[in-house]
């Protein structure tokens, strides 16, 4: 099962009772499920897509990474929610209208590392290893990945807030700089 970073075993465990739940109620008919009905590549369903292009073109690099076929359908799902014009690949402008917020240094950044061709465009195999790598981080790895995100010419030292507050001094002993 993917990891959520930083989301705690209580909040994990809700959403599979979630996804349990929301499974259910489509089995019965309470509740559509789009992914029966919404049309994706070459005019296929998005379960049938996965399937016969995703499965077969990147399943082993799903499983190397620890995904199963079920939590490999669901990153291809959250991309294709992603992909709102259904072109099988995610832009910059989608990405900043899925986070909900204004593109900014950061997360423009933040596409950039994802988008390992440069091609201004995120495949599906470009964002399953942006998830895994994403998901594979603890607190530190991702405030790490924030700061190199930004500092690019790694001038700037990052200190933990107690040494700021501790020590006096022109340079804190709790500064390093990320490489």
């Amino acid at each position: 099962m993917v990891r959520l970073g930083g989301q705690s075993g209580v909040g994990r465990a809700c959403d599979a009772i979630k996804r349990r739940a929301k499974k259910l109620l489509k089995k019965f008919g309470v509740v559509q499920d789009e992914h029966k009905t919404r049309r994706y590549l070459g005019g296929m369903r998005p379960d049938k897509y996965y399937d016969s292009v995703i499965w077969r073109d990147l399943g082993e690099t799903l499983q190397i990474l620890g995904f199963t076929y079920d939590s490999g359908f669901d990153v291809f799902s959250a991309f294709i929610d992603i992909d709102d014009d259904n072109s099988g690949e995610v832009g910059v402008s989608e990405f900043h209208k899925w986070l909900g917020f204004p593109a900014t240094k950061f997360s423009e950044r933040v596409f950039g590392i994802l988008d390992m061709d440069g091609s201004g465009q995120l495949d599906f195999r470009e964002f399953m290893i942006g998830v895994w790598n994403w998901n594979t981080y603890d607190a530190t790895g991702i405030t790490k990945l924030a700061f190199n995100t930004m500092d690019v010419r790694a001038r700037r030292p990052v200190c933990s807030m107690a040494s700021l507050i501790d020590n006096n001094t022109g340079r804190p002993e709790g500064c390093y700089r990320l490489a």
